[in-house]
């Protein structure tokens, strides 16, 4: 819920890297360079930790976009 304002590339992101797939297969499904979707990780992080969540839950949630 506090996670609602992600977009659907973001959103696609968060869920390939926590189904645990490689970033050459994250970038094939995407459609984008390994420099694009490390920017596109970090972004999603900042907006992980901007979300208000307890800090442990914030914690997990980048430990699965990592």
């Amino acid at each position: 819920e506090r996670l609602s304002g992600l977009s659907q590339s973001e959103l696609a992101v968060a869920l390939y890297c926590a189904a645990g797939l490689s970033p050459r297969v994250i970038c094939l499904l995407l459609d984008c360079t390994p420099s694009a979707l490390y920017n596109k990780k970090y972004r999603l992080k900042g907006k992980i930790r901007a979300c208000g969540a307890p800090a442990e839950e914030v914690e997990k949630l980048i430990a699965l976009v990592d």
